[in-house]
């Protein structure tokens, strides 16, 4: 006995050792190269390759390490891992348990969402190991990357924290996840146990961020701004205070109540307040300012939850009509019961200034039982023309499938010039919405004149629809008719007749100065063609507007197949602003030959008389227009169509054979035109003999002379277009106005269109001037461009053509060499002019001036000088570089020296000679909006004298020195008689330029004469800015 249980103890010690050493054995051969190497191509297999471990090391099972971990699909790569950790207690699985004491990785790249598999899915293994609870002591991502697809946008962030849950009611959390495309910053602390949760959520992110860019706020500019959004819960589960503070730019509310987070009465009780409203109606483009408050109460009760809503809005100010419509304060309440799919209305209401409305009742999956009233108890809130008040009384009843609705609509309107008694409008509908039937019926008084409508209405649920107009009258309205249609047609069977033989009783309602009568008819019968007769009688609107007599008669065939019209209008005594005559028209034919006419005679048409003359045929199916004729006249000019034309617009535009002669004002031009403009552009188009008196068609004032011949022929498309063109002007000038005088001009284009750009020639003249182009130009301003432009020998004695006034000398001429693009040009430009002088006025006797200029340019900016003489008195240079845009760089420097002699001509005239030198040596940097200045301007060895006044100062020289935004002059002295004069001060150059200025008098005598001497002492000030400057005077003389 005692060998047997022995036995039986090794057999025991056994069995028990080698699950152990099994154990063993696999911890010590997953902890070896092999062994790693080993489970990753074993992971691999089982997965079918959908599953890549690289790198796999660590301290198996508690510490795993991996280099990266790649997950696929069909369509490959959608998650990838890389250098992750994990650290963690595998034996806390046996207590249902999840022990995470680390888990880390460099990145995380979630590319798009998974295929779905095309493998038959597994039966689910009857295995399971319920977790009880969870805890991850650090988690750190350093970057985790969503694909678009994944959820819309592209997304990277980090992610760090911590977790605990040992139950549903102990969980304790602290999330931080950081935005990597731009500042952005989102945590999440919670800790719940089951008597208290204390929880916040922080969002605070700049405009565009993250949130803003997935839920597409980011999209709309009027919500533009950063977002701030704090939330926090705090408190007994059963009685939690919430708190909300949001903002997003502008916009900003926020919100405190209590919730109760049991399971078995879960409730709420929240107040949401927008502070200011004006951010909000800026979004829809009103001005509006006030607050908003919102109540909310919940609570669930078994499967019931009710709900109460109190919203108020308070207005303060606004601009029309919404203030007046609300009111001061306007608002909505409400007491809902949802219920397994019940919605009950125990009422909601809602109150303002120009509107109050209730509604009641039930909504389920099958019925909707419906009761309300809307009232607008003031109509002059809505319009102030008007007075009175409408009531509406709404009840709707019934399955979903088969509704009833009863409206009835009462009350009175009247406007301040029409008197108005009480009306009542009644609307039944039944077999809502699949076979709605119903009538409409209405009475009252309008104007001191019974008004009544009857009529009944029904469509069928295969879409018949049928309409009975029993009566319709007020004063010389009437209307009567019963119209059928049956599913399918394209016109109703039955007669409508609508009269007004006074159209000046609608004229008072509507304030139009209305007179005349209208009298329209349509009936039809199956099988017959239906016809329509509308005729208008003395229609008039005001004094500005009207006609004697307007016919319209149509009849409609053959509808169901090939519908063929007959159709005339003819207006005649037509009267309106810049049109006085008579029109016919007439429509004949099917939809794809439909022949029309048109004639029309106006003794005015914008000013002139005008007549006009065209037949032709519609081919309404292909959108083809045949022209058969056409003849037009108006402010002279004559317009004839020298042959049949036809016009294509399906699918693309094409004209074909199109030829117009054209006469009067001294011409007879011809215009031609044969292709297509789209899809394919193919054109070839000719002008010929174009007068250009022509212009005085747009304009009667603009009288020109010449001629004009063009030829085209443009391939490609719109967008892009290649050919060629080439144009002539010959004796081109205007006949008189202030250029009369001026010698003929000439020109001729000759140009090849390359798509984008055109490449060609340009001459033109104007008397001995000459103006020659050549190269290549770019259709859009981005467009490359290489050309060449010579202007020479343009002399100013063209002044004198333009201004009779003016009697000018000189030479002027230009050349550029230019390239890169319109808004990045780059080349030189030179400038020369010689003898430049006025030879009439105070100027003539001024010496010939003469200027060269020569500049660089550099895409965004021009470098080059300027040299100006006049004589030798004058000689000025500017040398440096300008912007070519807003914001550019400004480096300029100015020198040279003028010596005051030269205005001697000008002044002695008066008695008055002026000496000195003046020499500048500024430089200006900076930009056009801010300038900067340094270096100085000098005046050495100056003097006024007058003979007439006895004004004589001698003597004078001064500095003015510049130093970035500020000018100052340094010092200003002269001599006058026995004393002197001085002077400093400074002047802003930025608005609103301040000035401080001061001239100091010291016994001076700046006129002394037989009949006049003077001494003057103290001072002058001028302060301020420049356009209300003060100025002080501390003078005193003798």
């Amino acid at each position: 006995m005692r060998r047997a249980l022995k036995i039986v103890g090794i057999i025991i010690a056994i069995l028990i050792a080698l699950p152990i050493l099994a154990v063993l054995a696999l911890d010590i051969a997953l902890n070896t190269g092999a062994g790693r190497s080993f489970a990753a191509r074993e992971i691999d297999s089982l997965t079918g390759g959908e599953v890549k471990i690289a790198g796999l090391a660590g301290h198996f099972p508690e510490y795993i390490a991996a280099r990266s971990i790649r997950i696929s699909d069909a369509r490959g790569t959608y998650l990838t891992i890389d250098d992750v950790v994990l650290r963690w207690s595998p034996f806390a699985l046996l207590h249902r348990a999840v022990d995470v004491r680390d888990l880390t990785a460099k990145r995380i790249d979630f590319a798009r969402l998974p295929v779905p598999s095309a493998k038959k899915p597994k039966t689910k293994s009857s295995f399971s190991l319920p977790v009880r609870s969870a805890i991850i002591d650090h988690l750190d991502i350093a970057r985790i990357d969503l694909g678009k697809p994944v959820i819309g946008h592209p997304v990277a962030l980090s992610l760090a924290g911590h977790a605990v849950a040992t139950s549903l009611t102990h969980v304790a959390v602290a999330l931080r996840a950081t935005s990597l495309d731009q500042p952005g910053h989102y945590t999440i602390d919670a800790t719940v146990d089951p008597r208290t949760v204390a929880a916040k959520i922080a969002l605070h992110e700049p405009q565009g961020g993250m949130i803003e860019t997935l839920s597409g706020i980011a999209a709309n500019k009027a919500l533009a701004g950063p977002l701030d959004v704090t939330i926090g819960l705090d408190g007994p589960r059963h009685h939690a205070a919430l708190t909300l503070v949001a903002a997003l730019g502008a916009l900003h509310a926020h919100a405190d109540g209590t919730v109760d987070l049991s399971r078995v009465a879960p409730a709420a009780n929240v107040t949401l307040t927008i502070p200011e409203i004006a951010p909000y109606a800026a979004i829809g483009h009103r001005q509006l300012d006030g607050r908003n408050v919102l109540h909310l109460v919940a609570n669930k009760n078994g499967s019931a939850t009710n709900i109460h809503v109190d919203d108020a809005i308070e207005i303060t100010n606004g601009a029309k009509p919404i203030p007046t419509l609300v009111g001061k304060r306007a608002t909505i309440a409400g007491d809902i019961t949802l219920d397994d799919g019940t919605t009950t209305i125990h009422s909601l209401t809602i109150d303002a200034a120009a509107i109050t409305a209730r509604l009641a009742g039930m909504v389920d999956a099958d019925t909707i039982a419906l009761h309300g009233n809307l009232t607008q108890p003031d109509i002059t809130l809505i319009d102030p023309q008007l007075t009175g008040h409408v009531t509406e009384h709404l009840d709707l009843q019934g399955p979903r499938t088969d509704l009833t609705l009863h409206t009835l609509i009462t009350g009175a309107i009247t406007t301040k010039s029409i008197p108005s008694g009480p009306f009542k409008v009644a609307i039944a509908m039944t077999h809502l919405p699949r076979a709605p039937r119903g009538s409409i019926t209405g009475s009252g008084s309008l104007d001191n004149a019974p008004l009544a409508i009857d009529a009944d209405f029904a469509r069928s649920a295969a879409g018949a629809v049928d309409v009975a107009l029993h009566d319709l009258t007020w004063k010389s309205l009437t209307g009567h008719g019963v119209i059928t249609r049956a599913p399918g047609a394209k016109l109703p069977d039955g007669h409508l007749h609508i009269a007004i033989t006074k159209l000046a009783d609608f004229g008072k309602l509507l304030n139009i100065a209305l007179a005349g009568s209208i009298d329209a008819e349509f009936a039809h019968a199956s099988g017959s063609p239906a016809t329509i007769k509308l005729t208008a009688a003395n229609i008039a609107e005001g004094r500005s507007i009207g006609l004697t007599n307007a016919i319209i008669n149509a009849s409609l065939d053959h509808i169901d197949s090939d519908p063929a019209i007959d159709a005339s209008a003819t207006i005649t005594g037509l009267r309106a602003p810049q049109v006085t005559g008579n029109l016919a028209l007439t429509a004949k034919g099917t939809e794809a030959a439909l022949g029309v006419t048109a004639k029309g005679r106006f003794a005015n048409l914008a000013g002139k008389p005008a007549n006009l003359a065209l037949a032709g045929t519609l081919d309404g199916k292909d959108r083809i227009v045949h022209l058969a004729s056409l003849t037009a006249a108006a402010r002279g000019v004559t317009a004839t169509l020298l042959g049949p034309a036809t016009i294509i617009a399906k699918p693309g535009f094409e004209v074909h054979h199109l030829a117009l002669g054209l006469g009067g004002l001294g011409g007879n031009a011809r215009i031609t035109a044969n292709g297509s403009l789209r899809p394919n552009l193919d054109l070839t188009a000719a002008i010929q003999n174009l007068p250009a008196s022509v212009a005085r068609a747009a304009d009667p004032k603009l009288a020109a002379h010449g001629m004009i011949d063009a030829n085209a022929h443009i391939t490609g498309s719109l967008t892009a277009p290649t050919g060629t063109v080439r144009l002539i002007g010959r004796d081109l000038g205007v006949v008189s106005g202030p250029g009369a005088g001026l010698p003929p001009a000439s020109l001729t284009a000759n140009e090849t269109l390359l798509g984008h750009a055109m490449r060609g020639t340009i001459a033109a003249t104007l008397g001995t001037a000459r103006l020659n182009l050549n190269g290549t130009a770019p259709l859009a301003m981005t467009g490359p461009m290489a050309f060449t432009a010579r202007l020479s020998n343009v002399s100013a004695t063209l002044v004198h053509a333009v201004d009779p006034k003016l009697d000018a000398r000189g030479i002027i001429n230009a050349n550029a060499n230019l390239s890169g693009t319109p808004r990045t040009p780059r080349g030189t430009i030179d400038l020369t002019a010689t003898g430049m002088r006025l030879l009439n006025g105070t100027t003539a006797s001024l010496p010939a001036a003469d200027l060269t200029a020569h500049e660089t340019l550099n895409a965004t900016s021009a470098h080059g000088s300027a040299h100006l003489t006049l004589g030798t008195r004058a000689d000025l240079n500017v040398d440096g570089t300008v912007p070519l845009t807003k914001t550019g760089a400004i480096d300029l420097a100015v020198t040279g020296r003028t010596d005051l002699r030269l205005v001697d001509p000008i002044t002695e005239a008066q008695g008055t000679r002026v000496t000195g030198v003046i020499t500048p040596n500024l430089r200006v940097r900076g930009t056009a909006a801010a300038p900067r200045a340094s270096g100085s301007i000098t005046l050495a060895g100056g003097s006024v004298e007058n003979v007439t006044s006895g004004l004589n100062l001698t003597k004078i020289s001064a500095l003015i020195t510049a130093a970035g935004q500020t000018v100052t002059l340094d010092h200003l002295d002269a001599t006058a008689s026995h004393g002197t004069i001085t002077g400093h001060g400074t002047i802003g150059l930025q608005a609103p330029m301040p000035v401080d200025i001061r001239i100091a008098f010291d016994n001076a005598g700046p006129i002394s004469s037989d009949v006049i001497t003077e001494s003057l002492g103290g001072a002058l000030s001028i302060t301020g800015a420049v356009k209300t400057a003060r100025l002080s005077n501390l003078m005193s003389g003798k």
